[in-house]
């Protein structure tokens, strides 16, 4: 028995850039979880094929989450969006890996806090005072790009709204070399009193 795509449910197409795939051989793992109901589903492809889709969706909204990872597995970038299908038609998500960087960096926090304990809502990447990204603290990780050179940076937890930051890291040196890809590292945010 063959089994047709109804046409009375939407798709939900998601796409991102060849450049996300820098070396070729990455995984990118796909969720598509619903604000209204329990409704989850799970997808792997690779890189290269440069979309994917989840076909006859319920007519709900939903947050698509994709995640690049490397062959073993392991995380490289997060990227998210959301998509409305309330109205029953077909939508179409982008995700942004950080094709386009050309460092990546990390963070956790000391003692035990989170996120959420501390009610951070995004990490202020500083490269030495010249470049200031602001990312999402819930992600982990996030992607930037910056000019060749040395650069001390540091990181600091803020809440919205506020101007002290609730958390910082101790600074580091390095160096960014637009002809490859840095890791920076992970960096551990102490908790001001």
């Amino acid at each position: 028995m063959r089994i047709y795509p109804d046409p009375e449910l939407p798709d939900v197409k998601i796409e991102w850039t060849s450049q996300d795939c820098r070396a070729g051989d990455e995984v990118v793992a796909l969720t598509l979880e619903s604000e209204d109901s329990t409704d989850h589903r799970e997808l792997s492809v690779a890189c290269t094929e440069i979309g994917a889709t989840f076909a006859d969706v319920k007519r709900e909204r939903y947050v698509v989450k994709g995640e690049l990872r490397n062959p073993a597995g392991a995380l490289i970038t997060p990227a998210e969006y959301e998509v409305d299908l309330r109205n029953g038609l077909d939508e179409s998500a982008f995700l942004y890996f950080g094709g386009f960087d050309n460092f990546r960096v990390s963070w956790t926090f000391d003692a035990g806090a989170t996120c959420d304990s501390l009610h951070v809502a995004y990490i202020d990447v500083r490269l030495s005072e010249q470049i200031g990204l602001g990312m999402p603290c819930d992600f982990g990780s996030g992607t930037g790009n910056a000019p060749d050179g040395d650069f001390t940076v540091t990181l600091r937890a803020f809440e919205f709204g506020r101007d002290a930051p609730v958390a910082e890291s101790a600074p580091k040196l390095i160096t960014i070399d637009s002809a490859t890809f840095t890791d920076i590292g992970t960096f551990t945010l102490v908790p001001l009193p």
